[in-house]
């Protein structure tokens, strides 16, 4: 696919998007789903796969997944940008490959699990805010507080009038609440009525800006809790592994139970 076809597809896919509040939110899942790339490409996942949650290049999957696309199967167009000129390459989504040799070999992703809503907590709190017992109150908590001088900012360069930016920050808030959510894992009530009053807003250049600035927030949050959480697991497993070694080098002692009690 030459650069100026895929331009042109984007420009089709922003349209189809801005005309229809459900196609809005699929997009925002799959946005959600694979947060590791650029806008304009998760416009194009969005097109070919909207139900994509992992994606990579085909030499990728065989290099260091051990897995291989499938026969017949179309790759996702994606746009590199390389500073001095750009090309279109293409990605697999991991439902598009198998593993090679016919060997067991599932991919593992990263899920959020029950002990990860204390990172959540955390992260609220170090910004002076309260918690509650309600995880989707404090997710969409923490989209405004992370979102706050971004949403400001952005409305100011997309001159939002003063008195439409309590419900443009609303849509704004709403759409990432819904993205962030989706890679969690967690179902959140879609306000329908924020997105279209939302969208009417916008044209096909400020669309662009948003879902850029929506990408970008997501992947810092997401990179953020997926980062604590790996820590914490990692910290889990390493205590659970000298744990199990005290108690085998102690059996003849009664181990663990007899040194506590």
């Amino acid at each position: 696919m030459r650069i100026n076809d895929f331009q042109h597809q984007i420009e089709l896919i922003k349209q189809e998007v801005l005309n229809d509040d459900k196609n809005y939110v699929q997009l925002l899942q799959t946005m959600g789903n694979n947060w590791r790339y650029d806008f304009i490409n998760q416009l194009s996942i969005y097109n070919k796969n909207p139900e994509a949650i992992a994606c990579a290049k085909f030499d990728f999957w065989r290099q260091n997944l051990n897995r291989t696309v499938m026969m017949g199967q179309k790759g996702i167009p994606i746009i590199e940008d390389y500073g001095y000129y750009q090309k279109v390459d293409h990605i697999f989504d991991v439902s598009q490959t198998i593993s090679k040799n016919k060997e067991v070999n599932e991919v593992r992703l990263w899920k959020f699990k029950e002990e990860d809503q204390e990172i959540i907590s955390k992260m609220i709190l170090s910004e002076g805010q309260e918690v509650t017992d309600d995880l989707r109150a404090d997710l969409n908590t923490l989209i405004k507080l992370k979102g706050e001088n971004k949403f400001s900012s952005l409305m100011n360069d997309l001159r939002i009038q003063e008195e439409d930016q309590g419900v443009f920050r609303e849509f704004l808030e709403q759409s990432a609440l819904v993205s962030f959510s989706t890679r969690l894992g967690i179902s959140v009530e879609t306000d329908y009525v924020a997105f279209q009053k939302g969208l009417e807003s916008l044209d096909g250049i400020s669309f662009m800006q948003v879902g850029d600035e929506l990408t970008r927030l997501n992947k810092e949050i997401l990179e953020e809790v997926i980062t604590k959480s790996n820590k914490q697991m990692k910290n889990r497993l390493l205590t659970n592994a000298r744990a199990a070694e005290y108690n085998k080098s102690n059996d003849n002692e009664g181990g663990l139970d007899n040194v506590f009690r």
